[in-house]
């Protein structure tokens, strides 16, 4: 029997994507997304709807949004070489046909261009927090695109690690559809109801009004909590929800990246904003490998 290629499932697994949107709908929580975000994130609807194409990423618009420019991806390079394990690494230095994400070339193999910056984020928090990639048994990714920072750990991770990503729903089932192509439906796990828990050793995918009300345990007790402009563009009192009242869902580290300035409150009452930046410092966060242009916003926390 021939091995199902990534346009074969695509094409399977695209059918359910109207039904698996109709479950999970209802948890779309607008007033938990910045003004900036609620016009992207039904944008993100009609892309979804009936399903997305093949080469979803090649859409005006899009690559900006979900952060595969490739303009920006060239500076992390050389940092990469200096940093990389060659025998861990290999895993994730493939070609994925679904998504329609441009290509370069990296460490001397063809990859998508979103490798480079994903694989940068894995080694950054790494080496800054000095536990190995392999060692992370458990991680919240608050935001997480299309998916391409789940889909590096897999790669590179091991097969009981647990990766929990926190999302607005039409995004969500964009991610279980663009990760069951790359590792097959049984690697992943969406979370359409109340009263489920992320399963060990899967990508769970949980609408984040869901997330917000589940224990840590509920939520794989994550060690990396992992944010990449997402939480920034949250709205102040998401924001502190997340960091005061949840404390970080209880993980030990932190990789976040801040891009531009917080995203103030609806209301426009700048006494109600929340200083993320502060908040990761008081973590023990400290801002990272500053002398790369290309992420100096990135901040490192350990405790």
């Amino acid at each position: 029997m021939l091995e199902e290629t990534q346009h074969d499932r695509y094409l399977r697994l695209r059918e359910q994507v109207q039904q698996r949107y109709e479950n999970i709908r209802q948890f779309a929580k607008e007033e938990q997304l910045s003004d900036f975000w609620v016009s992207g994130a039904w944008r993100a609807e009609k892309l979804l709807l009936p399903h997305p194409d093949f080469d979803f990423m090649g859409k005006p618009g899009l690559r900006g949004r979900m952060g595969t420019n490739p303009a920006k991806y060239n500076l992390v390079k050389t940092w990469l070489e200096d940093n990389f394990d060659q025998r861990l690494t290999k895993a994730a230095l493939v070609v994925d046909q679904f998504g329609g994400v441009p290509q370069t070339n990296l460490l001397g193999k063809t990859v998508n261009w979103d490798v480079t910056k994903f694989l940068f984020y894995a080694y950054v928090a790494a080496k800054e927090t000095g536990v190995p990639i392999r060692q992370t048994k458990s991680i919240l990714d608050w935001g997480s695109g299309y998916g391409g920072q789940p889909k590096i750990y897999k790669r590179m991770g091991h097969d009981s690690l647990t990766y929990t990503i926190a999302d607005f729903p039409p995004v969500c089932v964009l991610q279980w559809l663009y990760l069951s192509v790359l590792f097959g439906e049984d690697a992943v796990n969406l979370i359409t109801v109340e009263g489920k828990e992320a399963e060990k050793g899967k990508i769970n995918i949980i609408p984040s009004s869901l997330v917000l009300r589940m224990s840590n345990e509920a939520l794989g007790n994550p060690e990396l909590f992992i944010s990449t402009n997402a939480l920034n563009e949250c709205p102040a009192e998401v924001v502190r929800t997340v960091v005061e009242d949840r404390d970080w869902f209880g993980a030990t580290r932190l990789l976040i990246r801040m891009s531009g300035k917080p995203i103030p409150p609806k209301e426009g009452n700048l006494e109600d904003s929340y200083d993320l930046l502060a908040a990761v410092t008081s973590f023990g966060g400290k801002q990272a490998v500053k002398r790369i242009d290309f992420d100096s916003n990135i901040l490192i926390g350990s405790r």
